[in-house]
């Protein structure tokens, strides 16, 4: 995994994956596309982490947090797949 790197997420939409606000995520830049696995997709101007589905020649990306709506795409920027995540202290 090489190139790997680390991210702070805010928001709660990967809450029902124990992915909470300030959570580090740590992130494998050159994944497969397995449908169903958390990515860091770039939408527009924004990046969002969302599992990633492919139906129909779209991008579904959806939240585990029921508030939220998926999001039906034709086009995303891939950054990459979610591999770790949780929150770390410095000693």
């Amino acid at each position: 995994m090489s190139g790997v790197f680390g991210l702070i997420v805010s928001g709660d939409s990967l809450i029902g994956d124990e992915i909470q606000d300030r959570y580090t995520v740590i992130v494998d830049p050159n994944p497969d596309i397995i449908d169903g696995k958390i990515y860091i997709v770039k939408v527009g101007t924004e990046y969002v982490a969302r599992h990633l589905h492919r139906e129909n020649g779209y991008v579904i990306l959806t939240s585990s947090n029921g508030k939220y709506e998926k999001m039906q795409v034709k086009e995303v920027e891939i950054k990459g797949r979610v591999v770790l995540s949780g929150t770390w202290k410095r000693h």
